[in-house]
Parts: C-alpha cells; structure tokens; sequence
C-alpha cells in the first residue's frame, strides 16, 4: 500500500502539469488571435452612417474604430450615406491604409456623383465628401492627384453656383424697384435709375453665363504654304512629262 501512494501522486502530478500546458496553450492561442483581430478593419453601413470599424480584442467581432487624435477622430468619424445609398458592401482590411484608400474611393465616386448634379444642397454634399477625403492620411498618390483634382472640380462647382445667387439676387431687386414704382414711392427718379441700372445688369449677366463659342481656327502666318484648290470637277489635272 505504501509503495502505491508515490505512483499515484506521480500520476497526478503528470495530469496537473498536461492540464497547465494544455491551458497555456489554449490561451496563447487565444491571445494570438485576439492581437490578430485587434488589428484589422471594416466599413460598415450602420443606422443611415458609413462607419469605421476596428477588431475587438477579442478573436471575434468588431466596434467603431477609437482614435487619439484629434485630426484622425474627425476622419474617422460616422458618414451620413448618401441618398439612395442604403448598403456598402463590407470588406476586411488587415491595414489601416487599405482602409484610407477604400473609404476615399467611395467619398469619390459619392462627389462626382453630386458634381453634375443639379439637386437642391448637391454642392453641400459634394464639399463634404471631398473635405472628408482630405483628412484620410493613408491615401496613394494617385489618389492625392485625384483629390486634386476634385478640389478644382470643386471650386468650379461653387463659381457656377455664386453665379446663380447672383442672378436671382439681381431679379429679385428688379422686381422690388418694379413694385416700388408701381406703388408710387417718393423716390421715383432713384427708382428709374435703379430699374434701368438692374436690367442692364441683368442682360451683362445673362450674356456672361452662356457658354463660350468655339475659337475660330488660325489663320496661317505670312509665307506659309497654301493647300492647292481642287480643281474644279470634270477638269483634268495636267500631265507632266520628264
């Protein structure tokens, strides 16, 4: 009987030590796995807003992407999705840089979208997406000069539509100085002046905004070779012989 008693604690020393490494292993794994989850992201439609996810430490899932600073929090912050955007299609990416140049080509394609548009608030939008593109740090630089691109697109877009304000700030004032005549206001002479000023205004305007015409070609410089005209049809060409 005492010779039985070493055996069996030996056997229960083995069994505690293969349940240790068996445990250690099971949470080396895990952690493995959490660290390899921590470090990957998502976008994600959620609630009528893009979101950027990262991996919870944890070997599954995912929550809204958590930042330090300042200028990262806003480029990361929720997107409201466009009109008639109701899903993004959810990809994974194992670097945050992937996640840059994934989220500027959708803010991209949603501000060219708004570029030709003529909506009621399509310029608001499109500012806000090209503004949002420019926060992302881990854009390509072909992306860059695209963006560059965009800003110009941009500018060009608010010059069309300050254009707009001003001709219907100059109607209505026309129709005001009107409406004062015809209500006979103490300043008849002013208003006249006004009316006659404003409609001129009105007609440089509107010569202004229409589009450009073609440029005429050039004429060729002094000197330069002339195209021979084509003889006229059923007249021969003269033959020439050596």
């Amino acid at each position: 009987m005492e010779a039985s008693e070493p055996k069996s604690g030996g056997r229960t020393l083995l069994a505690v030590f293969v349940t240790l490494v068996i445990l250690g292993l099971i949470g080396a794994i895990f952690y493995l796995a959490s660290d390899i989850n921590r470090r990957r992201y998502r976008l994600m439609a959620v609630e009528g807003n893009l979101v950027v996810q990262q991996g919870r430490m944890l070997p599954l899932g995912f929550t809204e992407i958590e930042v330090e600073a300042e200028d990262l929090k806003a480029a990361y912050a929720p997107i409201p999705l466009p009109p008639g955007e109701a899903r993004v299609a959810t990809e994974i990416f194992d670097d945050r840089a992937d996640v840059d140049r994934a989220l500027f080509a959708l803010l991209a394609g949603w501000a060219r979208q708004r570029f030709d548009a003529n909506e009621p608030g399509s310029y608001e939008l499109a500012a806000t997406y090209v503004r949002r593109g420019e926060l992302l740090p881990g854009l390509s630089e072909e992306q860059r000069l695209e963006l560059r691109t965009m800003r110009a697109d941009l500018a060009y877009m608010n010059g069309r539509r300050l254009l707009s304000e001003v001709g219907e700030r100059l109607n209505k004032a026309l129709a005001s100085f009107k409406q004062a005549r015809e209500l006979g206001s103490t300043r008849g002479k002013d208003v006249e002046r006004w009316i006659a000023d404003v409609e001129r205004r009105i007609r440089d305007y509107q010569q202004g905004t229409q589009e450009p015409a073609p440029a005429a070609p050039a004429a060729p410089p002094p000197g330069a070779p002339s195209e021979e005209a084509a003889p006229p049809k059923g007249e021969e060409q003269p033959k020439w012989r050596l």
